[in-house]
């Protein structure tokens, strides 16, 4: 669930549902699979996540802010290779809240969210990984 979402004021239905929030959604994914599902589909419970399954909104959301410096939590190793893309994406989901609190400049329309999402997955691919990074937007049909 997107950061605004678990705030008091997203609980209180007193934030707009935007397309982001579902990307943001998506991005949330990642690192939990990643930490906990292994090369054979089967769980692996990693403890230091539980704070995400908390019934406490405002727990998860500190939970979740907290993630990049947990280093209890590390990928399955099946997933080592794609742990750095989730944790940028994490980065920049976190960057794009707190800048939120922060201004009070119009949030950005869906279609900007959408190109910020894809300019930092070309960022992590820039590495070298382009041909993996077109196949993914080809097997995705953009």
């Amino acid at each position: 669930m997107a950061l605004d979402l678990l705030s008091n004021e997203g609980t209180q239905g007193k934030v707009e549902r935007r397309y982001r929030h579902d990307l943001e959604g998506f991005v949330w994914t990642l690192p939990w699979i990643f930490a906990q599902w292994d090369e054979e589909n089967e769980f692996k419970l990693c403890e230091a996540m539980l704070g995400w399954q908390s019934a406490y909104n405002e727990y998860v959301l500190g939970a979740k802010i907290s993630f990049l410096q947990n280093k209890a939590i590390t990928p399955q190793p099946g997933w080592a290779d794609q742990w750095e893309l989730a944790r940028k994406l994490v980065l920049h989901v976190i960057g794009q809240y707190i800048g939120g609190l922060r201004s009070q400049e119009a949030e950005a329309s869906d279609a900007e969210q959408y190109e910020a999402f894809w300019c930092a997955v070309r960022q992590y691919f820039a590495k070298g990984c382009e041909d993996e990074y077109n196949a993914i937007r080809a097997g995705l049909g953009l």
